[in-house]
């Protein structure tokens, strides 16, 4: 008998950089419709260079999609730095991704309890041999046979933003349609350095200064620079009315610094 599971499952998210590929798309659907009909994938095409968006959009799914959906990760599966595949149970979510340090930008929500390796094989379409086995089991039997619980995994050091002598090194991760920036910190990492302290936000140049976190879009003035955290917990900085990115060249990866003081 299938599990309670199978009866709240609405949603498969497939996070992947094969999606436009018809041939491997065709297979994919193939073997999991015909086992689960009503598992109907949703798709976020991505791209192998722009590892921080493939994250970015990985923690909207975690944070905003609703309990027991299914994410499958399968960007840079397969690299030379290969360390077999991961299942995680994160917000009451069903993650399956490679562990190939992805998970650094979701660090802050992972329970590590609820952390497993379940393969070191390395096949060259693991969505079809390692991810739809695994889905099965969980859906069928409520675990995974040989998964193996994890307290350590593989985490990219430079998705994670860096703190040293009182100063926060964050990287630009995404740039969205109104030119706001979204920054690699997240509340909590801010909020345990800055503890009540002063602080002044440089984004990418000390020719632009924020001093203080806004609670809400509403109390930003126009034409003004401003620093928010967003609903994916990210630290997100714009200029209410005009493109933060364009008016001093913000770009992909570029970095902002925030500066601590005691008094």
């Amino acid at each position: 008998m299938q599990s309670n599971i199978l009866l709240t499952m609405q949603r498969l998210v497939v996070i992947a950089d094969w999606i436009r590929d018809n041939v491997y798309r065709s297979m994919f659907e193939g073997i999991l419709i015909s086992k689960y009909n009503d598992l109907q994938p949703i798709y976020f095409q991505t791209q192998q260079k722009y590892i921080y968006e493939t994250a970015l959009i990985l923690r909207f799914c975690l944070l905003q999609y609703p309990p027991q959906t299914i994410i499958f990760v399968s960007n840079t599966s397969n690299n030379s730095n290969f360390n077999g595949y991961l299942y995680f149970y994160i917000n009451e979510k069903h993650l399956f991704l490679p562990n190939n340090g992805l998970i650094g930008l979701c660090e802050d929500i992972v329970n590590k309890e609820k952390a497993f390796k379940i393969t070191n094989e390395n096949p060259t379409f693991p969505e079809l041999t390692v991810y739809i086995p695994a889905l099965i089991e969980i859906i069928e039997h409520s675990t995974i046979e040989n998964a193996e619980p994890l307290s350590e995994y593989n985490k990219y050091t430079h998705l994670l933003p860096d703190v040293s002598n009182d100063k926060i090194f964050g990287t630009v991760i995404y740039i969205d349609c109104f030119g706001n920036i979204f920054i690699n910190i997240t509340r909590q990492l801010f909020e345990k350095y800055i503890n009540s302290r002063r602080f002044v936000i440089y984004p990418s140049t000390k020719h632009l200064s924020i001093y203080k976190i806004s609670e809400s879009y509403d109390e930003i003035e126009e034409m003004k620079p401003f620093a928010i955290f967003n609903s994916l917990g990210l630290l997100e900085i714009g200029i209410k009315g005009a493109s933060l990115s364009e008016l001093y060249t913000l770009d992909y990866l570029s970095n902002i610094i925030i500066e601590i003081y005691d008094t």
